[in-house]
């Protein structure tokens, strides 16, 4: 049996129609109306991905994503209107992985979910499992695709874990943004205020300092990097 994505949508017609572009590339389709029944569901059972509307009635898409990530990382799109610049803004603040804005196409629509899916099943690297810096003050497992700051867990995204392992594996080398965007989340996203965003979440979650940034740096004119060695083997 195929895999289920959960659509949290209360307008019945986006529904058929989100139901009728999924099913067409291997998913069956579980459907909520609101965000209360939406996190019901999440809390009942696992899904490779969610699709999110924004405006619903009895708790908003906002609301839904805010206590959605207070248990799971799924992945999560959000669906916005058009000129609603602000609620994608604040989605991917709030740890949306991507947006898709309405109206969109079929072709747009399984585009972005085959790309959200394939993303999340990205192996992470085996060797080596661990990664340490600053003798364990952050610390990577990546077996877990956990990571540890001052031995407390950090909970990240699944595109916030993809966006500092890539910085991760090419530490101490500036990376432009476009080529930040098309390795983390994919050929087609030329926007660089959504790597901006995800960059500062990145800093506040694993910085001490996010306003003195140690391991997410900026380099003017030429792109993010990562700025710690790791320590050695042993002092894991």
């Amino acid at each position: 049996m195929s895999e289920k994505i959960l659509v949290i949508e209360d307008d019945s017609a986006v529904i058929t129609m989100l139901n009728g572009a999924l099913t067409s590339i291997g998913y069956q389709v579980d459907s909520a109306t609101n965000g209360v029944d939406g996190l019901e569901r999440l809390r009942s059972k696992q899904y490779p991905l969610v699709l999110l509307d924004v405006m619903m009635p009895r708790m908003d898409g906002m609301e839904t994503l805010r206590q959605l990530r207070q248990f799971t990382t799924v992945p999560v799109i959000m669906l916005t209107g058009r000129d609603a610049d602000t609620d994608q803004i604040k989605g991917l603040e709030d740890g949306a992985d991507d947006y898709i804005l309405k109206p969109a196409s079929i072709a747009v629509i399984r585009a972005r979910v085959r790309a959200a899916l394939r993303r999340s099943k990205k192996p992470a690297r085996p060797e080596p499992p661990i990664l340490s810096f600053d003798q364990g003050a952050l610390v990577i497992d990546q077996v877990k695709a956990e990571v540890l700051l001052h031995g407390v867990s950090v909970e990240l995204t699944p595109t916030e874990y993809r966006l500092l392992m890539y910085l991760v594996s090419n530490a101490g080398h500036p990376i432009d943004h476009r080529e930040v965007l098309a390795s983390v989340w994919g050929h087609g996203y030329e926007t660089p205020e959504v790597l901006k965003l995800f960059i500062s979440r990145l800093r506040t979650k694993i910085e001490p300092d996010p306003g003195n940034a140690r391991y997410v740096l900026t380099h003017r004119g030429r792109g993010y990097y990562f700025g710690a060695e790791p320590d050695a083997p042993s002092s894991v």
